[in-house]
């Protein structure tokens, strides 16, 4: 079995979607700011937001779920199967999301009093309710893409869906106010749904309209990691909310706004990388692990070493440039943010580790071993923020990212090498050294100290780079316990 996306494709492509959903809400908040002032843009965002929660809540956690079960599928050539699961993924959450609308459109002005503050609102809230069945279906179809190994032609639809949804809200809020801002919460919604239809056109009514069920086997996996997905991504949601609220409640505003400029610059960069390396690596681990490929082990290898020197690269970057990147995309008030940015920079190789090194367990069905890691690390970093927070500052919210991903790297290591997988001795050692070198590079010390531990990460770095993009390993037979 061969994929049809590649690991340097996608992170580029992730990296791409990443800036041009940078570029373009700009363009939309100058915009909207422009012709709504404050009091527009604070009723359109929430708009969003509720728009995106109720996505959130029919979608379930079904992403994760598909991508392993549909990649198992995928990984066994069971073409069947695999028409069949799609079919479930798509139908079910836009069916669900449809019911959502029913039972919510009815009480859309109490809703609009409690979160909009008028039940004037009632309407305007309806419209954006209205969205979430196109904004489930458009979902549905690119996680399938992505279970298929065919995440390119799921961020190409992402990137022509974010370039005309922005032209249709520029032109919506131009020519009617506040209407055409509340009209485009939908509008957008449509356009992407509609772009997804027709590129994906060869194949997506034929598989909607197959009667098939998956077997109920299937169906328990997937409400099961449905489930335990939803459950981490809420937690993950109320950990930054909730940092966020402890920084205002004992420190203030401004601190909360400089978190803001690492926020941005960890989620844009570090996370937009790593996220392309997980579109790739995980439908490819469930496909490969399914059809027992010896090439489950070196992809799973070769993963590791690319994606570490790439954010360590980056890391180095943000490290040295930390101050004068603040004050170009911020201003000099934010630059008091610089030390915190290059404690979060030199932590991001401990993420991108332990995303590569978890991404082996829900293949090899550990799901429990999944969830608690992924609960663990949340409650490390929530638990080290409420207790660092009034002592150290702003540099709370970096450790505590740093410590909790440094428990999830130890921990999912752990587990694999007990199943018998062993990430390369060579390449384990060089992450460490990056990490260490990256981590004493970002603390405080004086520029000339800084020099050594820096240079030794790059040395660590350009090694990586060197065994992750050579030729591939040859492959050999994956010796695991199941």
């Amino acid at each position: 079995m061969r994929s049809r996306d590649s690991i340097l494709g996608l992170i580029t492509g992730s990296l791409v979607l990443s800036m041009v959903a940078l570029a373009t809400g700009i363009v939309r908040g100058k915009v909207s700011a422009s012709f709504l002032g404050a009091d527009g843009v604070g009723l359109v965002s929430q708009l969003t937001a509720l728009s995106v929660l109720g996505t959130t809540i029919a979608l379930a956690g079904i992403s994760t779920a598909a991508t392993v079960v549909i990649g198992r599928a995928h990984g066994r050539a069971d073409a069947e199967e695999v028409r069949t699961l799609t079919a479930y993924v798509i139908r079910r959450p836009v069916l669900v999301s449809i019911a959502f609308c029913a039972v919510v459109l009815p009480f859309s002005s109490p809703i609009a009093s409690a979160l909009l503050g008028s039940p004037s609102h009632s309407f305007k809230l309806a419209v954006a309710i209205a969205s979430i069945p196109f904004n489930v279906f458009s979902a549905c179809v690119n996680v399938v893409l992505i279970a298929t190994q065919r995440a390119k032609r799921s961020i190409a639809a992402n990137v022509i869906s974010l370039a005309l949804g922005t032209g249709s809200t520029i032109s919506a809020v131009a020519y009617f106010g506040l209407p055409g801002a509340v009209a485009s919460v939908l509008l957008t919604s449509v356009i992407s749904t509609a772009v997804v239809t027709w590129r994906e056109r060869n194949w997506v009514a034929t598989v909607i309209a197959s009667g098939h069920r998956p077997s109920d086997a299937s169906r328990r996996e997937f409400v099961v990691l449905g489930l335990a997905s939803f459950a981490l991504a809420l937690a993950s949601s109320v950990l930054d909310s909730g940092q966020r609220a402890i920084l205002i409640h004992e420190l203030g505003l401004k601190q909360a706004g400089l978190f803001q400029a690492i926020s941005m610059a960890s989620g844009q960069g570090f996370a937009a990388l790593v996220n392309g390396v997980m579109l790739y690596l995980s439908p490819t681990l469930a496909a490969l692990v399914a059809a027992s490929s010896a090439r489950a082990l070196p992809e799973w290898r070769r993963a590791l070493d690319i994606t570490v020197s790439l954010v360590a690269a980056l890391s180095l970057v943000c490290i040295i440039s930390a101050p004068v990147a603040l004050r170009v995309l911020f201003s000099d008030e934010f630059s008091d943010a610089a030390p915190a940015l290059r404690w979060q920079a030199g932590a991001e190789v401990l993420r991108a580790s332990a995303f590569v090194i978890g991404a082996i367990l829900l293949p090899l069905g550990a799901r429990v071993a999944w969830l608690s890691i992924g609960l663990g690390t949340v409650g490390i970093q929530a638990a080290l923020s409420w207790l660092l927070i009034p002592e150290i500052g702003l540099e709370a919210l970096p450790t505590a990212f740093a410590v909790g991903f440094a428990f999830n790297l130890v921990v999912s290591l752990g587990w694999a090498y007990h199943r018998g997988w062993r990430i390369n001795v060579v390449s384990l050692n060089l992450v460490l050294v990056v990490a260490v070198a990256l981590m004493l590079g970002s603390w405080p010390l004086g520029e000339t100290v800084r020099i050594l531990p820096l240079g030794i990460a790059t040395i660590a770095t350009a090694l990586l780079a060197w065994r992750g993009f050579r030729r591939r390993e040859r492959g050999y037979d994956v010796v695991a316990t199941n």
